[in-house]
Order: structure tokens, then sequence, then C-alpha cells
């Protein structure tokens, strides 16, 4: 989704994927949105949506938009990667399990993988 060019720009991952995801398919609406997540921003990002596809790089985000999934009965589709690895974990409310159900609270701070290796505790990432 990015490249060297997006970096040398200096473009926030939103406006980047934005341009490259139109590039794509002129057809499909798409709008870049650079602004943090948060419980007063909430309803105003995400409300109105079919599905949710999050790759936030944080667990406080991530369960604020799981909780936000299951009040609102809104599938999303929680991604991550880091290093050589990713994965995806569909939550459909009211019909399977939510990040709540499978982790009670966030793990400690530099206790997850990082994409940002300085900021990782693995020594591999470094």
């Amino acid at each position: 989704m990015f490249d060297e060019e997006d970096v040398r720009a200096g473009l926030p991952k939103a406006i980047a994927a934005e341009k490259k995801l139109r590039l794509a398919n002129s057809l499909v609406n798409v709008e870049g949105v650079v602004e943090d997540v948060n419980a007063s921003s909430i309803d105003r990002l995400l409300g109105g949506f079919d599905l949710i596809l999050d790759a936030s790089d944080n667990f406080d985000a991530r369960f604020l938009v799981n909780d936000y999934s299951v009040k609102n009965r809104i599938p999303w589709i929680y991604g991550a990667c880091v290093g050589s690895y990713g994965l995806t974990f569909p939550i459909l409310p009211g019909e399977g399990a939510c990040l709540r159900c499978v982790f009670e609270s966030a793990p400690p701070a530099g206790a997850s993988p990082s994409a940002t290796p300085r900021a990782s505790s693995d020594p591999l990432l470094r």
C-alpha cells in the first residue's frame, strides 16, 4: 500500500492509502482521514458504515473500536502485521467472539511486538 515516495513526501498513511486505492479503482469513493479515534470522535468517524476495517496500532484504539462495533452491531475486521507476519480477526457482533472475549484487557506496554522496531520488546525486531 505504501512505497518510498510516500515516505519521501511525508504523506500520512491515510492519505497515501487513499491515493493508491483511487489509482486501483477510480469508481470507488475513498476518503483518507488523518485523525485519532477516541471516545468523542468514534461515532462521527465510524457511524453509518456497514463494516469497519481496522489497522490501528494500539490496543486502546482496538478496544474502543471493538466496543463501538459490539454496541452498534457493526461487523469489523481487526488486522495487524509486524515484520514478516500478520493476522486478521473478523468480529461479527452477536455471532461470535469479540476482542474483549479473547483479551480481557490490553497487554502491558511493550509486551506486544510493534511495527516500530525501537518500540518493540522483541529483540528480533530491534
